[in-house]
């Protein structure tokens, strides 16, 4: 074989070897944060207990919170009109802020986007392309929320941050209460809102922190309730970024199995919960995808398809519900996905040539003696 011939050969295995595919790696944020620019979207429902349509809104409302996450949606729930036993003079205000529109009545981040529910389903799909939407608009504020309980009130302190300037903005931050699992006419109901709060804000020396104390009547179940906060510009305008948090003792999620490292095919996540009031739900997410609840409670476990996945690194998160809406922590598993042949890396490749190039040589010597 003639060296032009081999170093034909070369030059080919040394292209094959240019083309093979880098494998990339994805990676997720730390659970139960937020990056730079993310925003907690708020979801203000005007509802009642006479209305026809609201027990759609209000369950797709409701599930939505597992669906998204709190960490990044705020759900709140305003009983308005003098018929509704659920009803403070505050929620009727914030109906009149926004127009006093029909209800039930969707607002996101201050925008109103729906008042038709004809089911359940209908209004749980199109709150959720809405939120879903929202949650791609960058913010240049971070907040957060912690709570002080004693001597038959609560201190919300709610701190904020901006990466740019708001000057010029008429700001306000608006705290609110709410209680979860209330009954009326067989019906539940939760993020109700129990008490409100709104003050004139300015970021100007960003960071600060606003507190505001709110007294606890001696019918709300304390354990059933939480707070949210949110920074919206003038009385209807857009809201910026939100927080929210619950006061009850919360359960505990533990991912049991698998421990970890490369994983291919069916995969089984299992886990089991503890604490809380009495457990309600569990979900697991994958990525930043959605949450989706899982099979079990005190111990659980779910399938994922990992060929649905592409192959590199991937985290898939836990979270637990009480019946009173309070979650846990987050509990993370990170894995690999292999489910792929390996391609072969360099050092590899090179072998390979180094092998052919000698086959190719030593053919073309036997055939010369010949």
């Amino acid at each position: 074989m003639s060296l032009l011939r081999v170093a034909a050969v070369l030059s080919l295995a040394c292209m094959l070897m240019t083309v093979i595919p880098a494998q990339e790696s994805v990676s997720a944020d730390p659970p139960g944060t937020r990056a730079d620019g993310d925003r907690t979207v708020t979801l203000e429902l005007l509802t009642a207990t006479w209305c026809a349509g609201c027990p759609y809104a209000d369950a797709a409302a409701d599930r939505l919170l597992r669906v998204i996450g709190p960490e990044r949606l705020s759900v709140i729930q305003y009983h308005v009109i003098m018929t509704d036993p659920m009803r403070i003079n505050e929620s009727d205000a914030r109906r009149h802020t926004y127009g006093d529109p029909a209800l039930p009545s969707l607002f996101l981040d201050g925008e109103f986007k729906s008042d038709e529910a004809t089911s359940y389903e209908e209004a749980f799909d199109r709150y959720l392309t809405f939120v879903q939407e929202s949650l791609q608009v960058d913010t240049p504020v971070s907040m957060g929320l912690t709570y002080d309980l004693g001597g038959g009130s609560v201190t919300l302190n709610t701190s904020m941050d901006s990466s740019e300037s708001l000057v010029g903005q008429n700001l306000f931050l608006r705290v609110v209460l709410f209680e979860n699992i209330l009954e009326d006419g067989g019906k539940i109901y939760n993020y109700t809102v129990r008490a409100y709060n709104e003050t004139s804000v300015d970021l100007v020396s960003s960071p600060t922190i606003e507190s505001v104390t709110f007294a606890l009547d001696g019918s709300w179940v304390v354990e059933n309730m939480g707070a949210a906060a949110f920074l919206q510009m003038d009385a209807d305008g857009g809201i910026h970024q939100s927080v929210n948090v619950m006061f009850g003792d919360p359960p505990v999620v533990t991912i049991t199995s698998p421990s970890g490292g490369s994983v291919s095919g069916d995969l089984t996540v299992e886990g089991s919960c503890t604490g809380g009031r009495t457990l309600s739900e569990v979900f697991l997410k994958t990525d930043d995808g959605l949450w989706v609840e899982v099979e079990g409670t005190s111990t659980w476990q779910h399938d994922i398809d990992t060929t649905a996945l592409s192959d590199g690194s991937h985290t898939i998160y836990a979270k637990v519900y009480d019946v009173a809406g309070t979650y846990s922590e987050t509990d993370v598993l990170s894995i690999t996905v292999e489910n792929e042949e390996p391609v072969p890396g360099f050092e590899t490749a090179l072998l390979i040539v180094a092998f052919l190039s000698v086959a190719v040589i030593l053919g073309g010597i036997r055939r010369l003696k010949k």
